[in-house]
């Protein structure tokens, strides 16, 4: 129902949460939904190396254009899942609660796409009250 909401309330082509496994070192998929594909959304993805891993390392939204550049290039090459779904944009703000890193929010657009302040502030808000119901 969350990331229903998530993509209704931001206008987004899709969304997931992926909760972090400290002890594998990965974060794995919990919820997904406008994905077009089966393999839309991969069931993990290491916090090393990866755009949602190093929101959570980082502690920090995440945002990329993924038609342009050595971004495309990257995506292109490690996950082609993400160029096959048609997603033009791309963003990852971090899960935390009591200064814990839960996991992290991705939010896909399919078209072109350029938020402003408050669209950012609104997806943060987002993200802190998933992150304090998933505590």
């Amino acid at each position: 129902v969350f990331v229903e909401q998530v993509i209704a309330q931001l206008e987004a082509g899709a969304a997931a949460v992926l909760l972090i496994d400290n002890e594998a070192q990965k974060l794995r998929l919990a919820a997904k939904h406008g994905f077009r594909t089966p393999d839309g959304m991969r069931e993990e993805l290491p916090l090393a190396g990866s755009f949602a891993g190093r929101a959570a390392r980082e502690r920090s939204v995440v945002q990329l254009d993924l038609h342009g550049g050595e971004t495309a290039e990257r995506i292109a090459q490690h996950a082609p899942h993400l160029r096959d779904e048609g997603f033009a944009h791309y963003h990852a703000v971090p899960l935390v609660s009591k200064g814990e890193v839960k996991g992290v929010l991705e939010v896909f657009h399919r078209r072109n796409f350029s938020p402003d302040g408050e669209w950012l502030q609104f997806l943060q808000t987002l993200a802190g009250s998933a992150a304090i119901a998933i505590d």
